[in-house]
């Protein structure tokens, strides 16, 4: 943001803070590192950890549609397959059904 644009939001936002001086912000932004800093270190990112969790993520959805579909009276399926621009076949499954709960869309 700007240096006006700053001094604009903080006079209209914040004019309770708007006279302190530059190292109380200062400490303010030290201590808003430090909390991030924290959770981060709390949350496990591995690179493993985060696509392990993607794909449980996936199974589960995968098995929920799949039990829908089972439970379903009525299902359509259509397919479409094109080559993009590097040459790579993708293909593509449609699939609707009823399902028993309002509300829900797949």
């Amino acid at each position: 943001m700007k240096p006006s644009k700053l001094v604009c939001h903080l006079n209209t936002k914040h004019p309770n803070v708007k006279t302190k001086p530059l190292e109380f912000f200062k400490r303010k932004l030290k201590g808003l590192n430090h909390q991030r800093t924290v959770v981060v270190q709390i949350v496990p990112l591995s690179d493993n950890t985060i696509q392990r969790r993607i794909s449980d993520m996936a199974i589960d959805v995968r098995d929920q549609v799949i039990e829908k579909i089972k439970e379903s009276t009525f299902v359509s399926l259509q397919f479409d397959e094109s080559t993009d621009i590097v040459g790579c076949a993708q293909f593509v499954a449609f699939v609707r059904f009823e399902s028993k709960e309002r509300n829900t869309i797949l």
